[in-house]
């Protein structure tokens, strides 16, 4: 029994019982069972706390109806059950209010409160304390008893169904031979049948049977249908008794209606119905062969309807209909005839289909629909992606645009689609406009149908049914217009495991745009329910999530278009409020990494046309400017920034002024740097613009105090923004977790890395990830996954790196990705994982393809394959890659901080000492070594110095035991596992080559159990080769 049902009829009977409290918590029961199935997240959650709910009442309602008389305790108890299921009713309507994508983004949130709720509702139960009487077993068997062994069931037993024997004496005599008739000939089977081969072997080997192919205008019902027609196992099978039947012309024939069309196909004619039925069965049962027939465009015969009156024309249609579905019954009972019925819709007329019904035809897959586009085009340039998109994989519009590929270029193409959209589809007479119009003027559809199907068309990836009255409320029986929709094929239904998901296809909806544009008043609600979702978007880790979110962003996107092409915003064609909902739109995609970039253009050319909305225009360059510097987004970033300033001091915008004045730090030389932010923050003090500005300013002072080398300061800053950020009410912890990472990096690079990757763990990371501060996120991922490799932990930092990168991905964040896997190549190296390395590396000079160009991208991937090379003993290669690497880094790019580009040259510079000492070049290793250690030493990065020095020991023979003596101590309170060991095992072989062969071999065990512990194969064979040595001098 269903919980509704269930629920009801407890209801009926507490209303029998008279029991007031009874009706009430049977009440809340049923709302409670009807919202849990309305919930799309969590729904087996909520079902289930329903039934539980479901249960319980009943066994109130059972104890109710025996208590006699009720207690004190027993009324308390009651009352607080019925709150408990107050509680539960409240939170689950509360759900069917909220959007899907809201109640997915909370839905660990929410999936915890379903399981708070159903502890509140178990608990006030069992304060009840039920210990009457529950006989519902008993009442069960008293109320079957007496029926037991009723007279009436003796009477059925009696029946018994007639014996074959007796039915085959009415069998109806053979009929005579029919005359032969002229038929028209069959069509010819599609030459070019791409994508449907699954379909055409599903109905022939269905065959004998009767099937109806439904699917949307344009979808290929027809070619499908003569596919099966013509092929070799149905001709086989049916021989010439193979017939096609066009129904286009029932609807234009007001005497025999679709009776006289087809029976007319097969040279029948007649005034009198009966005459025809007659012939037409005759003719069909022939001589008891096998007959198939296909009705082609049946909807002509079954939705026809004459244009008169309303009233006449409904009575018309219902006529027509009934007299289609009366000719298919006919039809059906003929047991030597199989049927093939096309019709345009999802809806099957009444008749004795062959059951498993056959499903709707969906469009073709990307493959089919490539191949089917080349068949005809038979261009040899690559396929436009953009222009297959339009298409949507629809066979019919495919078709035609393929014939227009043959003269004109994919570019001319999308120019013209942009104009013209689906009216450019033609050939011929056949066109999709007419195609899509016959199922939009059907007389199934209505104007409630219509308005609905004008604003599912500005959705491209569809939107949740529940979602539908979030934004459609406005349109009378909304609900009804989108059955009618579904009943016409001019929405298609995604099934999926936790939603239901309806769509146009892309052709229909550029054809409801350009001839049925929703008005103003119509689409301002689903304007309004958009714009208000950009700020729910976040990244999401779920695959399935993540997934729905990215359909959602579409949508938005498709939304923001609309608003900004048609001048709307919500009930007024002012379009101020489009824009700011674009610039909200633009900040998500610089914050949280998701969405695309492509709208801040379209909205920037709405915004410079209209004088009024210049402060706007300001606030797009500024995200344009932050995009430019962290994506592959073109723009000249002092450019756009100082436009933007500009734009801010002439509209008096005191907010956007320091902003962009923060950012503009990067460019002034260092000293006016830490001179600019002091006086940019006393301003903002000064204008009272907030802690959240203040701290934002602090933390650019810091940057411009790193750049002049006063680290201390620059630390001073960010512990200052810090507090300052925590001490208010609501403390934004993008910026709390900013200034946190940049504390951990002095620490990384100054004198504790242990406190670093401390800081980064349970401090930045967590504020950043509370915000979906997506570049952040990834930024703290690597770092700590950099700072574990220093430290010989490859495996973990490898983990924390594939997590950066995972996080990069999500968004446009193409050079971090680059950089990140240039880092786990040297990662996998480390462990002496060569094919991993190998994967990493290719990825990343792929990425180089979709890059920008810049400096910084390639010169990671040039430095990774010269560390690759380094790694398999080929000088040679390595020295070309770290070559080119160290000329890349020396053409600075304003994108990246100075002080990035010294440290991270000095890194291609270490590296190309080791080449040196490969070669046995110790007087090259040494100039690297210390160049390297001067240019760290010079951006404030002692640690990565002290690793410098450490190299430049092991060129220096001898002497350089003293080096060793002043690096190992600071390496073994870093934690650097790799340096230190090479340090204990280069100062083991000066001791050997002075005869202490038990310092020597102290010093060499010592590095030993550091290269095991980290994997290094390398250098545990070195340190073993080190202590044979060390055995040979013993001897």
């Amino acid at each position: 029994m269903t919980i509704p049902f269930s629920v009801a009829l407890a209801a009926q009977t507490a209303e029998v019982a008279g029991h007031e409290i009874s009706r009430t918590l049977l009440g809340v029961a049923q709302i409670i069972s009807e919202s849990a199935r309305i919930v799309r997240v969590n729904q087996q959650g909520c079902l289930s706390l329903a039934r539980h709910v479901d249960e319980l009442v009943a066994v109130v309602n059972t104890e109710l109806e025996a208590q006699t008389p009720s207690s004190v305790e027993w009324e308390e108890g009651l009352q607080a059950f019925q709150i408990a299921l107050e509680s539960v009713r409240e939170f689950l309507q509360d759900q069917t209010r909220r959007s899907y994508l809201s109640q997915i983004v909370h839905q660990d949130r929410d999936a915890a409160k379903l399981q708070d709720l159903r502890e509140v509702v178990k608990s006030s139960f069992s304060v009840l304390q039920l210990t009457a009487r529950f006989h519902l077993h008993e009442l069960a068997e008293a109320a079957t008893a007496p029926y037991e062994f009723s007279a009436a069931l003796e009477e059925l037993d009696a029946l018994r169904l007639p014996s074959p024997a007796s039915t085959s004496k009415l069998k109806a005599p053979i009929p005579a031979p029919p005359p032969r008739r002229a038929v028209a000939p069959l069509p010819p089977c599609p030459q070019l049948f791409f994508g449907r081969a699954d379909e055409t072997q599903s109905l022939v080997e269905a065959l004998p049977g009767r099937h109806c192919i439904l699917g949307p205008p344009g979808i290929g019902k027809t070619a499908l249908a003569l596919s099966v027609l013509h092929s070799p196992a149905t001709v086989r099978r049916f021989g010439e008794r193979r017939y096609f039947v066009p129904c286009d012309a029932a609807d234009r024939i007001r005497d025999g209606g679709c009776l006289g069309v087809v029976a007319g196909a097969f040279g029948i004619l007649s005034s009198s119905r009966a005459k025809l039925e007659r012939e037409l069965v005759t003719f069909l049962q022939g001589e008891g062969e096998e007959t198939l027939v296909v009705l082609d465009n049946f909807e002509s015969a079954w939705e026809h309807q004459h244009h008169s009156s309303t009233s006449a024309s409904i009575s018309a249609s219902s006529s027509s209909q009934a007299e289609a579905e009366s000719l298919l019954s006919l039809l059906t009972s003929l047991p030597n005839l199989s049927l093939l019925v096309t019709l345009r819709g999802s809806e099957r007329p009444s008749t004795a289909w062959t059951r498993p019904f056959f499903p709707p035809l969906r469009p073709l897959s990307q493959d089919a629909a490539r191949q089917a586009f080349l068949s005809i085009a038979g261009s040899e340039e690559p396929l436009d992606e953009r222009l297959m998109e339009k298409l949507d994989g629809v066979p019919l519009a495919l078709e035609l645009m393929a014939y227009l590929a043959q003269f004109e270029p994919a570019s001319t193409l999308l120019l013209r689609w942009d104009e013209q959209r689906t009216s450019m589809l033609r050939r011929g007479l056949t066109t999709l406009d007419a195609s899509i119009a016959l199922s939009v003027h059907s007389p199934r559809m209505t104007d409630g149908a219509l308005k609905l199907l004008s604003l599912l068309a500005l959705l491209p990836d569809g939107v949740v049914d529940s979602d539908v009255g979030l934004w459609a409320g406005h349109i009378p029986t909304y609900a009804r217009a989108l059955g009618t929709l579904q009943q016409t094929a001019l929405v298609s239904r995604d099934e999926g495991q936790s939603q239901r998901r309806v769509r146009v296809l892309a052709p229909i909806r550029e054809y409801i745009q350009l001839h049925h544009p929703p008005s103003l008043e119509l689409v301002a609600p689903l304007l309004d329910h958009y714009f208000a979702l950009i700020d729910l978007f976040k990244p999401c880790p779920n695959p399935a999530t993540a997934s729905e979110v990215a359909r959602e962003l579409r949508n938005t996107e498709s939304i923001l278009r609309y608003a900004l092409s048609s001048g709307s915003s919500s009930s007024s064609s002012d379009p101020k409020r489009a824009l700011e909902a674009c610039v909200s739109f633009c900040r998500m995609v610089v914050q949280r990494g998701i969405g695309s970039t492509d709208i801040l253009f379209s909205a920037l050319s709405v915004a410079r046309g209209d004088p009024g909305m210049e402060d706007l225009v300001g606030q797009l360059l500024y995200w344009w400017a932050y995009m430019a510097s962290t994506t592959t987004v073109p723009g000249v970033l002092e450019d756009l920034l100082r436009e933007a300033k500009g734009i801010f001091e002439r509209t008096g915008n005191d907010a956007g002024v320091v902003d962009t004045s923060m950012h503009l730090l990067r460019f002034a030389s260092v000293e006016e740097a830490v001179v600019d932010g002091e006086r940019t923050l006393a301003f903002v003090r000064d204008k009272g613009l907030g802690e959240r500005r203040a701290a934002r300013t602090l933390q650019a002072l810091a940057r411009a105090h790193e750049r002049l080398g006063n680290i201390a300061q620059a630390r001073g800053a960010h512990e200052e923004a810090v507090r300052a950020l925590l001490a208010s009410e609501k403390p934004e912890m993008t910026l709390v977790g900013f200034s946190q990472a940049r504390l951990a990096h002095y620490a990384l690079t100054l004198d504790d890395p242990a406190l670093g990757l401390r800081i980064l763990a349970e401090q930045a990371l967590p504020a950043l990830e509370a915000t979906s501060y997506t570049v952040g996120v990834g930024n703290a991922h690597h770092s700590l996954g950099s700072g574990l490799l220093l430290r010989g932990d490859a495996q973990e930092g490898i983990q924390q790196l594939q997590r950066a990168l995972e996080i990069y991905r999500s968004g446009a964040y193409v050079r971090h990705q680059i950089e990140t896997l240039c880092r786990i190549v040297e990662g996998h190296l480390a462990v002496d994982d060569v094919s991993a390395a190998e994967e990493a590396l290719r990825q990343a000079a792929s990425m180089i393809r979709s890059e920008d160009g810049t400096s910084y991208a390639r010169a990671h991937v040039a430095h990774a394959q010269g560390l690759f090379a380094l790694h398999r003993k080929d000088a040679q290669e390595a020295r070309a890659a770290l070559g080119s690497a160290w000329r890349a880094f020396r053409a600075r790019d304003n994108l990246i901080s100075p002080e990035i580009w010294t440290a991270t040259g000095a890194e291609t510079l270490l590296a190309l000492g080791c080449v040196a000492q490969l070669e046995r070049d110790e007087e090259e290793a040494r100039n690297m070594f210390v160049v390297a250690a001067l240019a760290n030493r010079k951006v404030g990065w002692v640690t990565s110095s002290v690793v410098a020095l450490a190299h430049l020991a092991e060129t220096l023979g001898d002497e350089g035991e003293r080096v060793l003596q002043a690096v190992m101590l600071p390496l073994l309170r870093f934690g650097y596992r790799p340096a230190l060991a090479r340090a204990l095992l280069c100062s083991g072989e000066i001791a050997r080559t002075r005869a202490d062969v038990r310092l020597a071999r102290r010093r060499m065990e010592s590095a030993l159990r550091r290269f095991e512990d980290m994997k290094d194969a390398g250098g545990i064979s070195a340190a073993r080769v080190g202590l044979e040595r060390c055995t040979s001098v013993v001897m």
